[in-house]
Parts: structure tokens; sequence; C-alpha cells
């Protein structure tokens, strides 16, 4: 045990803040005998630098005073069992850090406080450690870009948990892993970090590790972003973000709550399934995925979505806000949206919801479209529906309402419309040469819609055609 010392370290003056390390006040190299650094104190005299900051066209050097270390405090090569616990560290950490991990093993850097840290507070590489406890404060300047704790290629199960952090000044993440180990589990767990520059950033490209991001609370310009998973990322609290969460790759989130912009991005056979709620500002977006499945997410009013995916499903969700969406095949249930709704996809399913928009409830836009116990509706018209060649459109037990015009259908090769209710003109585009389905409609007189072969009926007007309309109900369904 190494207990209860006092060290002073040099600063970084005359040192170019690149240079990598060449030992630690303390280190530890090729041994696997347990040790254990307790309860000392690590501290650096003043001194300055010279790095280059934005000056004009080109960056110009200026001397700062970083009152950096030149070395780590602490230096783990080539060894394992380290355990570094209950240290104060004022003023240290450089490009490497306070504590520095070179193909570590079964180390531990456990509840210690870092004060003034400058750069990294704790760099690991090519290690497997387990990181937790630790109070950080870090001040960095804009010029230099590095993570309080910095993760590079972890050789195994790394853990990061119960740190708390405050970035201040840094245009850098509080957090960065970066890993090319395939199948290497990293868990980030209950830290709470408050930083200028970014959150959390998890990057496993180019083979993916298996990513646990839970219970985090984070304050941050960039909240956080995880991608090329698999990733499970759920019950943080990403608040105060301009972009709290992106992801990519095989992700799945979950009861989160997000003040911020949200961006999935997805590459390609993929899978991204989104479960929980946004607060305040919501911003999704998810491009070029095999399947996409949202549930229980509210979007407000000042926020933004966009889906984009081979199959897209929906389910249990309000949206607020514009939104178009593209797929291959898109299913949604039990969903509102009170802006205007566009839809693209070869096959639509929609069942038990509601779309209000502020010009029209939704534009769709398939091949193939069943609609089941819905309602559109908006004050120029309710829905439009657009047919591929050869499509087919069902509009089952639905209401479409609109001052102006409830329902406008393209040509499709079959409509039908049993048991809905057309509150406002059903216009039919172009000139279609199968005749649309409308029987067993509420037209929303018991005398039917007003049309020329129908000279007694009160109800809506039907524009357009040709349209069988008889039988209709005489009661509301």
């Amino acid at each position: 045990m190494i207990q209860g010392l006092t060290i002073v370290l040099p600063s970084l003056a005359n040192m170019h803040h690149g240079d990598p390390p060449v030992a630690g006040a303390l280190q530890f190299a090729r041994t696997d005998v347990h040790v254990l650094v307790r309860d000392n104190l690590f501290i650096v005299e003043p001194g300055t630098v010279s790095v280059p900051f934005p000056g004009g066209p080109t960056w110009q050097p200026h001397d700062v005073e970083l009152r950096a270390s030149s070395i780590p405090a602490i230096f783990v090569r080539d060894a394992s069992n380290v355990t570094v616990a209950d240290n104060r560290f004022v003023r240290v950490g450089g490009s490497w850090g306070a504590v520095a991990l070179d193909n570590a093993r079964a180390t531990r850097v456990v509840d210690n406080v870092f004060e003034a840290a400058q750069r990294s507070a704790i760099r690991s590489l090519d290690s497997a450690a387990t990181i937790a406890g630790n109070a950080i404060a870090v001040i960095q300047h804009d010029a230099i870009v590095a993570a309080a704790i910095d993760i590079r290629n972890p050789a195994g199960a790394t853990i990061v948990e119960r740190n708390s952090i405050h970035a201040a000044g840094s245009r850098a993440n509080a957090i960065d892993v970066r890993s090319e180990g395939s199948g290497i589990p990293i868990a980030i767990r209950s830290n709470t970090i408050v930083s200028e520059g970014g959150g959390l950033y998890v990057n496993t490209i180019p083979a993916p590790a298996l990513v646990h991001v839970a219970d985090n609370t984070i304050r941050a310009r960039a909240c956080a972003t995880v991608l090329f998973g698999p990733a499970l990322i759920e019950g943080n609290a990403l608040n105060g973000c301009e972009t709290a969460l992106r992801v990519g790759k095989v992700t799945v989130a979950r009861t989160n709550t997000i003040d911020g912009r949200i961006t999935y991005q997805s590459i390609g056979e993929d899978d991204v399934t989104l479960d929980g709620r946004v607060d305040d500002i919501g911003w999704i977006h998810v491009s070029d995925a095999r399947r996409v499945t949202v549930r229980n997410l509210t979007i407000p009013a000042n926020g933004a979505a966009g889906l984009h995916g081979d199959e897209v499903r929906i389910e249990g969700s309000a949206f607020n806000v514009p939104v178009f969406w593209t797929a291959g095949n898109m299913s949604i249930v039990e969903t509102t949206n009170t802006r205007d709704t566009v839809i693209l996809a070869s096959r639509i399913e929609v069942d038990s919801s509601r779309f209000s928009g502020q010009y029209r409830g939704a534009y769709l836009s398939a091949h193939e479209a069943v609609i089941r116990s819905s309602v559109f509706e908006g004050p120029v018209r309710g829905a439009e529906v657009m047919c591929w060649p050869d499509g087919h459109v069902s509009l089952r037990d639905s209401v479409f309402s609109s001052p102006q015009r409830a329902l406008r259908l393209h040509p499709c090769d079959a409509v039908e419309t049993p048991g809905s209710s057309i509150l406002g003109i059903l216009e039919i585009a172009g000139e279609p040469t199968t005749p649309v389905d409308a029987r067993g409609v509420w037209w929303g007189h018991p005398s039917g819609p007003r049309v020329t072969g129908n000279p007694g009926g009160s109800g809506s007007i039907i524009k357009g055609g040709p349209v069988l309309y008889d039988p209709w109900l005489t009661t509301a369904p």
C-alpha cells in the first residue's frame, strides 16, 4: 500500500502539450502484484505553456497558464491489479491525465477527487478498468481537446459509473470511449455530467462492442452520442442540450427523459427502437434503417420528427409536429398527430389513430393502404390518398372531416370505405377507370350525399367519380 504521501509534480512549462509521457510520479509496470494507492495528495506547481490559439486566418501561439503536469501522477503500464482510491489530485492532468493506464488489467480508479484538472483526469489505453465514484472538475481552453475520462481501445470489460464530472471551457467530451475490440462490454452508468462541450461520446467502429448507457444525468451542449452499437440506452436524463441524443447502428433507446434534439442515425440493415418519452423539445431523425419501432413517444410542437426505413411501426405515440415518413411497410397504431403528416410507403396500415393537421390531417401515398378506426381532420383537407399503379385502398370505420375537402382520392384500382364517415367534400381526382366503392358511408345526413344521382341528398358533397354510394348509413356509426 502506498498511503499518506504528498507529491509535487512539475508543471507543463517547456513541454509541448502533445508529447507522450515517459513515466509517472508513481509508476507501476510489468507487475501483477496487488497494489493499493490510497489517501495521497498530488499537486502541481504553477507553470505556463505555449499552445496554438485561433488568431486571424491562422492559429497563433500564446502563453497560457495551464498549471498542468508534464507527467501523470500515477502511470500503470503493462500491469494488473492496481487500485487507485481516495486520492486527491490538484491541478494534475496533462495530455495523458492525472491517472494514465496503458495495457493495464483489472485496474480500479475509484473515489478520487480531481480538482481543477487540465485536459484529462483519467486516460486509459488498451486497458480493462473500472472507473467509479470519482469527483472531477476539469478546466480546459478551447484550443485543447481532451476528455475528462478518455478511454481508447478497451481490452476487456470497462465500467464507468457513479462519477461526477464538471467540464468548463471545453469543446471536448466529459466521457469519451472509442473501441476497436469486438464484443467488449462497456457500461456507463449513474454518472452526473455538466459540460460546456460534449457530455458522453461512445464510438465502437469498426468492431462493435456491447454498450450499456443507463441512469446518467447529463447537461451539456451535446449530451450523448453512441455510435455503432449494439447499445442499450435507458433511464438517462439529458437536459439543456442542443443535441440531446445521437445514436447509430443497432441501438435501443427507452424510458429516457430528454430535453433537446434527438438524432437517430442508422446505416442500412439495422434495427432502431425508440421507447420512452420526450420532454420540452424533441427532434428525432431515423434514416436508412431496416426496422424502426417507435413506442410511447411524445413530440411537442417545437420539435420535429423524420422516420425512414424498410419497416416502420409507430404505436402509442403523440406527434405535435409536421412529419415526413417514408418506408417499405409502415404500421401506425394508437398514435396521434396535431400537425400535418406525410407518409410515403409501399404499404401503409393505420389503426385507432388520429391525425389533425393545420392544413390537412394526412397525405398518404402507397401501393396499398389499410385504414381502420382512425380520424383524419384538417381545416382544408381531412386526408389525401394517392394510389400507386394497381393500388388498393381500404378505409374502414374511420372519420374524414374538414370544412372543405374531407377526403381527396387519387385514382386507384380499388377503393372501399365501409363504415366510415365523410364529413365534408369527397373529391375524386382525375378520371379513375374503376368506381370508388363508398357504399355504407355516413355522409353527415340521413338523406345521403349531395350528388347528381341523389337529388334529395343533404349530406356531404361528392365531386368527380364514378362513385358507388348507395346504400348509405342513415345514422352515424
